[in-house]
């Protein structure tokens, strides 16, 4: 059993229309199971030709669907319509409108409802539900709605507490986002639309889940249901940097966990990966994913979407590649085909000094060893602007590693900017500049605001189809224990580490961090550093 179920009750009516009595009472009831009791119902009565309706609110982001408990359907049996949506507006939507869709995991749908019942619908991503009564003089009387979420069965071992009641919220949000995103065993990409596992995505995830949860077995299927899965021909998710990404989430979860064995097993995977890049890689650093006879599937050259298709994409792969073979070399040691690390480090070091005006390319070469005055002027350049939630751990990390002290408030104001306009989970992308005469999520759009959700989004989450729940988005968690706490870990493990807290305005840190052999404990203020250790962890100092 990989998932429990938690039931989550409405905190808010948004709206009714039509003839809607007694519609608090479904803030009150919280029953879940169908009685004779024919008090503190509300009831919807259609009319004239006008359906009834009514939209609710559950206070956060839900992965699942909702249970409906009747008392009375007149009839018997009655027609409702349910659209979930994560914010108001794309509840309010019609399919097609504003691009809102039913894509991957359906959120718009007519069901049968039954007299006397306890019956569960939906299972996709949404903090908002419309219940809409079809059919000429139909009427019915609901008893209760309740949300039925569905976690993870691991419970959270790892704590962040700081005196910034921002930054603690930032942090709840992102392992709350990261934990909805954990299903069946894997790691979904979003629970609203695209429910699948995808190598390059899940890098986030990982490391924010193994910092809140420890090991789960869901890092272990992922990585091998996208190994397992990809047919013969084709790329990873049908994207050729993928491959790449999935030898870089190897070895990010060899280093977390110490896992030899599952290391050693897929080791012969990894030197096969990046044999077949470097045979796609020109001496002059060109690159040919059709060079093997692979399909080129989705994308040719990809490191995130606001890049996609710019010159920036062609270096961002470049580096990306660049990157997995310093990673393999740096767990496997001499175990790793040396050759071709070596080639591929010939042909594509003209990519780290490529000039860019994009962060995140500028974040990968940072990474992939080389720092300069411009890219840290760029990195730091309108603070939270030119940032993605895909590549907010990269480019933080990046910042970090040119010395700036800017990250704390880079943070508040980029995923501070998402919940102050209403989100309880962070999404598959945000620009700040979006905060610009835009509205909340968790109110009825204002026709005198943009409409933050139905308005914005770019590529292939445009308008409403946009995910307000994205895994990936939740780089910030992994990015403060690295730097902000300063935990480092120097062999796989966690059998070695150092601790150097960069507190900068915060005045205190009080971590609880899991690793494989027990619980590290770290607590910085202005005074000082104290650190716990399990037994099998060892301090190196100065490091």
């Amino acid at each position: 059993m990989y998932t429990k179920t938690e039931f989550v009750y409405p905190e808010r009516i948004i709206a009714v229309n039509g003839t809607v009595n007694g519609a608090d009472n479904l803030l009150k009831n919280k029953d879940i199971i169908a009685s004779f009791d024919d008090a503190s119902l509300a009831e919807l009565k259609n009319s004239q030709g006008e359906r009834s309706w009514l939209v609710l609110d559950f206070g956060r982001e839900i992965c699942g669907g909702i249970r409906l408990v009747t008392r009375l359907v007149k009839g018997i049996t009655a027609n409702v319509r349910l659209v979930f949506g994560e914010s108001v507006s794309e509840t309010l939507s019609e399919i097609g409108e504003k691009g809102a869709t039913n894509h991957h995991s359906p959120r718009d749908f007519v069901v049968p409802v039954s007299n006397m019942s306890a019956l569960e619908y939906g299972r996709t991503g949404f903090r908002f539900v419309k219940i809409e009564l079809f059919g000429e003089d139909a009427e019915i009387g609901l008893k209760s709605v309740t949300g039925v979420c569905s976690l993870p069965v691991t419970e959270r071992k790892g704590k962040i507490v700081t005196d910034d009641k921002l930054i603690n919220e930032i942090l709840k949000t992102a392992v709350y986002t990261c934990a909805l995103n954990m299903q069946d065993g894997y790691f979904l990409d979003g629970i609203k639309r695209d429910r699948l596992v995808w190598s390059g995505d899940m890098y986030s995830e990982i490391k924010t889940a193994f910092y809140s949860f420890g090991e789960t077995e869901h890092i272990r299927r992922s990585l091998d249901l996208v190994r397992d899965t990809t047919p013969n021909g084709f790329w990873m998710n049908n994207i050729s940097s993928y491959d790449a990404w999935w030898v870089i989430n190897v070895c990010a979860y060899y280093k977390l966990s110490g896992n030899s064995a599952y290391f050693a097993e897929n080791l012969g995977k990894m030197n096969a990966i990046l044999k077949e890049l470097d045979a796609c890689t020109e001496k002059g650093g060109e690159m040919n994913f059709g060079k093997t006879g692979k399909k080129l599937g989705m994308h040719e050259f990809f490191l995130d979407w606001p890049t996609d298709g710019t010159k920036d994409a062609v270096s961002g792969t470049a580096l990306l590649i660049l990157y997995a073979a310093q990673k393999l070399k740096e767990c496997a040691g001499s175990a790793a085909d040396g050759a071709t690390i070596s080639s591929l480090n010939r042909k594509l070091s003209r990519y780290l000094t490529e000039k860019t005006a994009a962060k995140q390319i500028a974040a990968f070469q940072v990474f992939c060893g080389t720092t300069t005055d411009r890219q840290k002027a760029l990195l730091e350049r309108g603070g939270a602007s030119g940032f993605s939630t895909f590549m907010s751990y990269f480019i933080l990390k990046a910042l970090s590693a040119t010395g700036s002290d800017r990250t704390t408030e880079i943070i508040k104001e980029y995923y501070g900017g998402m919940l102050s306009r209403g989100a309880t989970t962070f999404w598959e992308d945000f620009d700040i500049s979006w905060l610009d005469g835009s509205g909340r999520i968790d109110e009825i759009p204002d026709p005198e605001k943009k409409d933050l959700h139905a308005d914005y989004g770019r590529f292939c989450y445009k308008g409403l189809r946009h995910s307000l729940c994205h895994g990936w988005s939740s780089g910030v968690v992994p990015f403060f224990i690295e730097e902000t706490v300063g935990l480092k870990n120097l062999e796989a493990g966690f059998k070695k580490i150092s601790v150097n807290p960069k507190l900068g305005n915060l005045k205190f840190i009080d971590a609880e961090i899991p690793v494989p052999n027990g619980i590290i404990e770290i607590k910085a203020d202005k005074s000082g550093v104290g650190v716990r250790v399990p037994k099998g962890t060892e301090i190196i100092k100065n490091c």
